[in-house]
């Protein structure tokens, strides 16, 4: 009995392993996903904001900085700074 116990041990090990894997690929490809959202929606908006008049796009900037986190700010300060600056 003691065999047979050890191989539905194994198996179970094993079962409990394989699941993690796909637990992790899918924490990973949900990762991914996001990441890819996020570029997509930042680009869209800072192509809206570029064609928006100068007034609208200097209080759309202003209204995005007051949201974005301080350790962020000198990443997307000059990226907002390049979508003031554009004619439309």
């Amino acid at each position: 009995m003691s065999g047979e116990l050890e191989r539905a041990r194994k198996r179970l090990d094993q079962a409990k392993a394989r699941f993690q894997r796909a637990q992790a690929q899918e924490r990973q490809r949900e990762r991914k996903l996001d990441a890819r959202r996020k570029i997509i929606l930042g680009a869209a908006l800072l192509a809206l904001i570029k064609v928006q008049p100068a007034e609208k796009r200097a209080r759309l900037v202003e209204a995005l900085l007051k949201r974005v986190a301080a350790k962020d700010l000198p990443v997307v300060q000059p990226v907002l700074d390049e979508a003031l600056r554009s004619e439309t």
